[in-house]
């Protein structure tokens, strides 16, 4: 059950994100990352922050963004998820510009 809220709660902050409703993604990643830590569930937690990073770009809050990017291409990493990785390296790359 903990598992099907989990990933429901991380689809519906991305909807959230996109229709630009900021504080609604916040707490529900809040919660989603919570419960994954929780639960020692790596994959999630890193999810959760790949989209942390997302919220934070969103809002134009930079250094959270790029917080956020470091810390799921490091969890992207061990867990051998290379084109994740890539894609929040990809986000770093553009706030350093």
């Amino acid at each position: 059950m903990a598992t099907s809220y989990n990933l429901c709660s991380k689809l519906l902050a991305e909807i959230a994100i996109k229709q630009n409703r900021l504080d609604e993604a916040e707490n529900l990643l809040r919660t989603g990352l919570i419960m994954s830590e929780c639960h020692q569930d790596k994959l999630r937690m890193a999810s959760y922050k790949c989209s942390f990073a997302r919220l934070y770009k969103k809002q134009g809050n930079q250094l959270e963004a790029f917080h956020w990017a470091q810390e799921a291409q490091d969890g992207f990493d061990r867990l051998g998820m290379e084109s994740e990785a890539e894609e929040m390296k990809a986000i770093c790359e553009l706030i350093l510009k």
